[in-house]
């Protein structure tokens, strides 16, 4: 993955639909601490049939999982698959220092990003990673 994130290091996983279910395994097996993120008590035991180490109830409150998120000591990497802006905005301030938000579900509405530092940084890492991403190679003449 080329999240920045380690072994070891806290990725968390929004949502627990396809995209998701395939999220928890790669983190696992990559040697992530792995958090599951959902709406309910009803998709804990699946999230750790997948391998969630941890699991977040969001139903609890809009910034409840970010808070939660934030005692672990921040998440290195948020992977949110679920297209909810609402719900996608809501975790940005769980991220660490030096993290990145993958957002893979994309909802139509806009995703709003605070002004605390942690959002901020990782807001303009998330951005920075994309354009590296997409960019096109130089050409050359050979």
């Amino acid at each position: 993955m080329k999240s920045g994130a380690i072994a070891g290091d806290l990725v968390a996983v929004q949502g627990i639909g396809a995209l998701g279910h395939l999220g928890i395994q790669y983190a696992k097996k990559a040697g992530y601490k792995t958090v599951a993120i959902s709406n309910g008590k009803d998709k804990e035991e699946l999230a750790r049939k997948l391998g969630a180490d941890e699991y977040i109830d969001a139903s609890i409150g809009k910034f409840h999982a970010a808070k939660t998120l934030n005692a672990m000591g921040g998440a290195k990497v948020i992977l949110a698959t679920a297209p909810n802006a609402e719900a996608i905005s809501s975790l940005i301030e769980g991220l660490g220092p030096d993290s990145k938000l993958i957002v893979l579900g994309l909802s139509f509405e806009p995703i709003q990003v605070g002004l605390s530092p942690n959002s901020l940084f990782a807001f303009c890492s998330a951005f920075a990673f994309l354009s590296r991403s997409y960019s096109s190679p130089p050409h050359t003449n050979e």
